[in-house]
């Protein structure tokens, strides 16, 4: 099968372990691409960013940092190169789907959060109304926040694994 991203032709393999994962893969040149990522759409309309449509972008590709979660953009990202908006593939199917549980939930408002405020800074920027000490000031608190979030995130969703693990063990 073929894939726009590779130029080779790719396996299917399913990989066994906590997680049943399948998986495309090159193995000429040890090129592997989850079922996931093979599955997103070229182009999309996205609520994030409802004035134009995405294109999906891919390695060596993708430039810039993400404008929902704010990591650099080195994977599958949609791009309008209207604006230079760009998301992650992940953060956009995050920000598009309905949560299934409270974790999911939370990770999602934070998302949408996060974009928010980016947007906001952004346009905070773009007017100039503020000094350039100030605005990094505020940029550098923004960033600790995220990462403090992004800490307890982190934790909770260690807290989640470690709890399943024990409900498998226990049975």
């Amino acid at each position: 099968m073929k894939h726009f991203s590779h130029p080779h032709e790719l396996s299917s393999l399913s990989m066994v372990s906590n997680e049943n994962k399948e998986i495309s893969c090159c193995r000429g040149c040890n090129f592997y691409l989850h079922k996931l990522c093979f599955d997103f759409p070229q182009s999309i309309q996205s609520k994030s960013h409802p004035i134009h449509s995405l294109g999906l972008l891919y390695p060596p590709y993708c430039k810039g940092d993400c404008d929902a979660c704010g990591e650099s953009c080195n994977g599958f990202t949609y791009n309008c190169n209207i604006c230079n908006y760009n998301i992650h593939a992940n953060c956009s199917n995050l920000l598009e789907s309905k949560p299934e549980d409270d974790c999911a939930h939370y990770f999602k408002k934070f998302m949408e959060n996060k974009l928010s405020k980016l947007k906001l800074l952004s346009a905070t920027n773009y007017v100039g109304s503020n000094s350039t000490s100030t605005r990094a000031s505020k940029e550098k608190e923004e960033l600790e926040k995220y990462e403090e979030e992004k800490e307890l995130l982190r934790q909770q969703e260690m807290k989640n694994e470690l709890s399943a693990m024990r409900s498998t063990e226990e049975l």
